[in-house]
């Protein structure tokens, strides 16, 4: 990859591993990173940067730079260009939605927070609006992090969020 920078990785399997980065630049290693080989971009100057990378079984998805975005449902054999209808703002966050196979959560700029899937993209709200940067999920719940102390939860696979730090700052002004 030379001079550019890399923003996020992804283990699909064992000794199977994706990562992204600056100019829609996709890298894959299947020995654990000794190696990597350029499935799409890495051209100084061209494509927009990507930020993070996703898989739920043979689905991916990579997010970046202004609804820019890389899809594949073949587990990374083909990857597909898309435009994310988003209203111009980035995504730095995107993690699969276990109770949704194919589903995926991607967050980013201004408290954009989105459900994507089958090729639909369905914005939902986060009732923020600094950045989100990063979020995880468990069959059960889900935690998305950002700016100026973002910390959000959802107990419905990411269609609703509430914010952590009122629970919180709650639990302090109650306690002597």
């Amino acid at each position: 990859m030379g001079a550019n920078s890399a923003y996020g990785s992804a283990p699909l399997a064992p000794n199977n591993v994706w990562a992204v980065g600056e100019f829609a630049t996709l890298l894959h290693s299947n020995d654990l990173g000794k190696s990597w080989q350029v499935k799409n971009g890495g051209e100084i100057g061209k494509g927009d940067p990507l930020f993070s990378l996703a898989f739920e079984g043979h689905q991916g998805l990579a997010v970046g730079l202004i609804g820019s975005a890389l899809q594949t449902s073949d587990g990374g054999s083909s990857w597909q260009a898309r435009q994310l209808p988003i209203e111009d703002r980035s995504l730095y966050t995107v993690a699969a939605v276990p109770a949704q196979p194919g589903e995926f959560y991607a967050a980013g700029e201004s408290g954009l927070s989105a459900l994507i899937s089958n090729n639909q993209v369905a914005q939902v709200r986060s009732g923020v609006a600094d950045s989100i940067s990063a979020a995880a999920f468990s069959p059960r719940f889900a935690m998305a992090v950002g700016l100026s102390g973002t910390l959000l939860g959802s107990d419905d696979g990411g269609r609703h969020w509430h914010s952590l730090i009122h629970r919180e700052e709650a639990l302090q002004t109650e306690t002597p």
